[in-house]
């Protein structure tokens, strides 16, 4: 749709707010994604971690001293432990929590500080951000993401297996929330574990196996459908990460948005650290919400009422290097999975795509019979999915689904969305002021370029979204996020319904590999109202 430039787009700086002195010097307000020089990070914005927290959210209240003790955790634990009930398709009222703690409770605690703190240490890096989920809450500010470390230099890796299996899930756990589901709930939705003696693809495979636990609450490898991210196989269940070209600024997502099927949890590992650049970035979706309710209440109210629009280009053939790239008839896109034939004649073929296509549709809340005019239900849900044939078999899908999801375990609103990762349309439509029909510029050479800003599901026609509510959510997506610094063996560990992401270009060699993840009863479901 664009002619093929790739920009970045700086956001203003909030009142108060100076760039990051170790980024160097400021760059122009607009500028083509190059190295990672081309692009701003907002310095930390209130001071110095607690060193009394030891860098855990004192929503967990897990001290850590020198000795390796644990605090008192009654606070946190009793937050991460809350699952009120609600109606799902609402977003929730934000408000403070104030705990209890009883014999029960503080025998689940002591548990979980033993799993954690007895060998776990949490230190401080520049690169954390400090910032309150809810703005306007009692609850103290985290720093983001967590960082756990082993307390001894030097581990073996079955050491480390044996702590992640503390981590998971427990044969005989009757909810949701073990250890690790809790430190995710209490501290953003993001765990960067750094110390850790995993040289391969095999070993980050036997880590997460590990961390996934046992029983009916263990995570499961995700199986992906209709995806068009070429990722190549590493290990069991460890994929190479998104291929698109190291000068490439892939913008904030959670991991598959466009789709009604998206893993629960994701988690990266980097194998070969960048030279230069590289870091991916990390913002809470519940506190970009928090912030858009006030900044934008629009927006919310199209993402949940209207949905969000994607087009999704799939090409016939495997293609390498880009950001796609995936097959169309490869299983994890719309090709036949196991037990499945791929059929001989093109009529088969499409047919085959055009019925998956239809089934994950199904999944996202459409069906053949949904009456249109049912103002009780959203757009997105109402107009379902459509599909163009190019001639050369490629096939283009548009998606049409929720933009804002309620957290499974916290339940709380929170963004879930790829505006920023799409084709970069936003920073495109920017780049080249297409907001507003046809949506058409004039190139260098004097011909006419299209670059399609981002829509709004409509019920005949999908509409663009006002360009000021996507400029409000990128300059919140600036302030919130943290930008971790890769070493080799590092693990990054994000909740996708509580936590979006993003990849900086780089220079210089970078392998960071990724695996997905879900888990028996948690998915976010879509709020529509």
């Amino acid at each position: 749709m664009s002619d093929g430039r790739v920009w970045w787009i700086r956001a203003p700086l909030r009142a108060g707010q100076t760039p990051s002195p170790q980024r160097g010097k400021r760059k122009p307000l607009l500028c083509p994604i190059g190295s990672h020089e081309h692009r701003r990070r907002l310095s930390p914005d209130d001071g110095e971690p607690d060193a009394n927290m030891s860098g855990l959210s004192r929503r967990f209240r897990v001290g850590i001293t020198k000795g390796g003790d644990v605090g008192d955790m009654g606070n946190a634990m009793a937050f991460a432990n809350r699952i009120p009930t609600q109606d799902s398709s609402k977003p929730t009222t934000h408000t403070s929590h104030k705990t209890t703690c009883t014999t029960k409770k503080k025998k689940k605690k002591d548990i979980l500080a033993m799993a954690v703190t007895k060998y776990w240490t949490s230190p401080t890096k520049e690169y954390q951000k400090k910032i309150k989920i809810i703005q306007d809450s009692d609850e103290p500010a985290i720093n983001f993401p967590l960082i756990l470390q082993p307390a001894r230099e030097e581990v073996s890796k079955e050491a480390i297996l044996q702590q992640a299996r503390a981590l998971g899930a427990q044969p005989n756990d009757k909810t949701l929330k073990s250890p690790i589901r809790q430190l995710l709930d209490a501290n953003g939705g993001a765990i960067h574990f750094k110390g850790l003696p995993l040289k391969s693809a095999e070993d980050f495979s036997e880590f997460m196996f590990a961390l996934a636990g046992s029983g009916p609450h263990a995570w499961t490898p995700h199986e992906h459908t209709g995806m068009e991210v070429l990722r190549r196989p590493q290990a069991n269940n460890v994929l190479t990460a998104n291929e698109g070209p190291p000068s490439h600024f892939i913008g904030w997502h959670n991991e598959y948005a466009v789709s009604p099927v998206h893993p629960h949890y994701l988690a990266l590992y980097c194998k070969i650290a960048p030279a230069s650049g590289g870091e991916t970035s990390v913002c809470n979706s519940i506190a970009l919400y928090d912030r858009l309710q006030k900044d934008a209440p629009g927006f919310l109210e199209g993402c949940a009422k209207k949905g969000l629009v994607y087009q999704i280009p799939h090409n016939a053939e495997q293609v390498g290097g880009i950001v796609g790239g995936n097959g169309l008839y490869k299983d994890s896109a719309f090709g036949p999975k196991a037990g499945e034939t791929l059929p001989e004649t093109e009529e088969g073929k499409r047919a085959m795509v055009e019925g998956k296509m239809l089934k994950l549709a199904r999944q996202g809340g459409w069906h053949e019979g949904i009456d249109k005019s049912d103002e009780k239900l959203p757009v997105w849900q109402r107009r379902g999915f459509d599909w163009t044939w190019q001639d050369n078999g490629d096939l283009d899908v548009v998606h049409r689904v929720a933009g804002t999801r309620q957290h499974p375990t916290l339940n709380q609103p929170a963004i879930f969305n790829t505006l920023q990762a799409m084709s970069t349309r936003y920073t495109n439509a920017v780049a080249n002021d297409t907001f507003e029909p046809p949506f058409t510029f004039k190139k260098e050479d004097g011909t006419e370029g299209v670059s399609i800003p981002p829509h709004f599901a409509g019920l005949e026609k999908d509409e663009p979204i006002p360009r000021e509510w996507l400029q409000k959510m990128d300059e919140w997506q600036h302030e919130l996020e943290s930008s971790i610094i890769w070493d080799s063996g590092d693990v990054l560990l994000v909740d996708n319904f509580a936590a979006q992401h993003a990849r900086w270009a780089w220079e210089g060699d970078r392998k960071v590999m990724a695996s997905f993840w879900d888990q028996p009863g948690v998915e976010g479901k879509p709020i529509t109202a």
